[in-house]
């Protein structure tokens, strides 16, 4: 097994091997060139011929299973060809983005390593921002949404660019902060991870003022400031974890759990409509029982959710049924 100085050396190796190819799209370039400006060059000595054909050969099938194809002639040209070239869809569970994460981090520090501010970007496309639909999404994306309810929000816009840039520098932001009640305040923050909801932004950070990790919504801002105060990303911080239903985003106590039924033909959008908070009972005709704690006071909201969604509540639930009621009746009066 190769020790971490090999495998560096490969990986570095690849890079360069990539960068090389990519910057004469569709232009054969003799193998003879290839060895001795990059294999050669790193080696700081000549290669012998046989070894660099091996290596080759070697470094073109890793980077072929990363979606860079390099063609090889008879001749001895190699040609990177952008139409040949494919990026795998990256299709991971969470503890294994949370795994890729923390193993990506540990060469942050790292002066040897060649890539640092793209791996640091990298780092918040794999798992601390998030889209509506709880997919990652880019960085520079994220920077351009700057839409809540279908009205542009230009601050909402500089605030994400300004999230972003706090945390590749593990810095704490300052922020003037308006509650659900209009209560304002001053909140030291440290940004671990942004999420989408409904198309609006919402920011997990861990709150001085609180002394645990809150969610704030950026259209709740009214000024932020970056601080010269350092933070430690906690190792096993997850942004899927902090995702919330609209419903549930308060600080109020879960005073209340609602039972709601997900129809058998929506089994399929389980996790998507659920989030994976609460728990789920299968029935006997096929549906599922949702069980979900939530602040009272947000009431309005659940019923909301539950007829966007088409879910319905159960008799065990004559609270919410009845709110339900009234909202169908209302819906009924507006379009008859």
């Amino acid at each position: 097994m190769a020790d971490i100085g090999q495998q560096r050396a490969a990986l570095e190796r690849m890079i360069d091997l990539a960068l090389f190819l990519a910057a004469h799209p569709g232009q054969p370039i003799p193998g003879t060139v290839i060895k001795s400006q990059l294999y050669d060059a790193l080696q700081e000595r000549p290669q012998d011929l046989g070894a660099f054909r091996r290596m080759l050969a070697r470094d073109r099938v890793d980077l072929e299973a990363a979606g860079l194809v390099i063609t090889a002639d008879p001749e001895g040209n190699y040609t990177f060809a952008p139409e040949a070239n494919f990026a795998p869809a990256l299709d991971l569970r969470p503890a294994e983005r949370a795994a890729a994460a923390l193993a990506a981090a540990a060469l942050i520090d790292d002066p040897l390593f060649p890539l640092p501010v793209a791996l640091r970007v990298a780092l918040i496309k794999l798992s601390r921002v998030l889209d509506d639909n709880g997919a990652l999404l880019d960085g520079e994306l994220a920077a351009r949404s700057n839409r809540s309810g279908g009205a542009e929000l230009p601050e909402v816009a500089r605030w994400t660019g300004m999230i972003l840039h706090a945390q590749l520098e593990r810095r704490r932001l300052e922020l003037d902060y308006r509650d659900e009640a209009g209560n304002k305040s001053l909140r030291t923050v440290a940004p671990f991870g942004l999420f989408l909801l409904n198309s609006q932004w919402y920011l997990v950070g861990e709150d001085s003022l609180r002394g645990a990790v809150r969610v704030f919504a950026l259209a709740r801002i009214r000024d932020l400031r970056l601080t010269e105060e350092a933070f430690a990303l906690p190792d096993d911080f997850s942004v899927e974890r902090w995702r919330q239903l609209p419903f549930r985003l308060s600080d109020a106590p879960r005073d209340r759990e609602a039972c709601l039924i997900i129809p058998a033909a929506r089994q399929r959008e389980v996790a998507e409509i659920t989030l994976g908070k609460g728990a789920l009972e299968p029935r006997d005709d096929g549906s599922l029982l949702w069980k979900i704690p939530y602040p009272s006071a947000q009431q309005e909201r659940l019923v909301r959710y539950a007829l966007e969604q088409g879910l319905s509540f159960t008799a065990d639930s004559p609270e919410e049924l009845t709110a339900l009621r009234r909202a169908l009746a209302e819906v009924e009066r507006v379009h008859a």
